[in-house]
């Protein structure tokens, strides 16, 4: 094994463990939007109860 292999390593098992989390964030992102698609969707909520909590946090 040439020397600059033990120098790169950690900084390849960085970049490894940066895409791995980026994929689970991105993953988590688009279930999130899938569930509130369906909760926006869904007939048991009203679509004036759903407004009303989206615009919860601009109060």
């Amino acid at each position: 094994m040439p020397e600059y292999a033990y120098r790169t390593a950690p900084l390849e098992i960085c970049a490894n463990l940066l895409v791995s989390v980026n994929g689970i964030v991105v993953m988590i992102t688009i279930m999130e939007s899938n569930f509130f698609q369906m909760v926006y969707n869904s007939p048991y909520i009203r679509k004036t109860d759903y407004e009303e909590i989206a615009n919860a946090h601009k109060k």
